[in-house]
């Protein structure tokens, strides 16, 4: 009888939180890229792999409402046992407007514009810089209106 021994294939475990308060996130995926190497959180923001083999990897935390999170050249070796935890970004639109955006050619950036997220019905002002941001937000298309005192309203 002939038998062919493999080494023990690594395992690696860890969490997927949230940045701005550590809650865990729930049905991120989990993934080792270009492999068949993929799992969801649980509930707890918990994962975990068995029988990965060594070698170099890409190490992709994915979610919806997340900021994608490559770890790239992940290296696995025999027998690791690894814990590897990130926090994940929400997705945030942000942006400049400036006086040309209000009709105007001379391009000056303008402070306290009002810049509303339409179907949320969420209000922001621009800083001195002309800028911008809205923060939790889930991808898609969404409308927005630019107001200031003095200027005509873009929708």
């Amino acid at each position: 009888m002939n038998f062919e021994l493999h080494p023990f294939a690594s395992r690696i475990f860890g969490l997927v939180l949230d940045n701005s308060d550590d809650s865990p996130i729930e049905n991120a995926e989990v993934s080792f890229v270009d492999t068949d190497h993929q799992t969801q959180t649980t509930s707890s923001g918990e994962y975990t792999f068995t029988n990965v083999h060594e070698g170099s990897y890409t190490l992709r935390f994915d979610h919806a409402d997340y900021e994608r999170y490559d770890i790239e050249n992940y290296e696995i070796s025999i027998n690791q046992i690894d814990s590897v935890s990130v926090k994940l970004e929400r997705y945030q639109l942000k942006g400049v407007i400036s006086e040309g955006d209000y009709l105007r050619a001379d391009g000056d950036l303008l402070e306290n514009a009002q810049v509303t997220l339409l179907e949320m019905g969420i209000t922001v002002n621009t800083d001195s810089n002309g800028e911008y941001g809205f923060t939790n937000i889930t991808p898609g298309y969404y409308n927005f209106k630019f107001e200031k005192v003095g200027y005509q309203p873009i929708t």
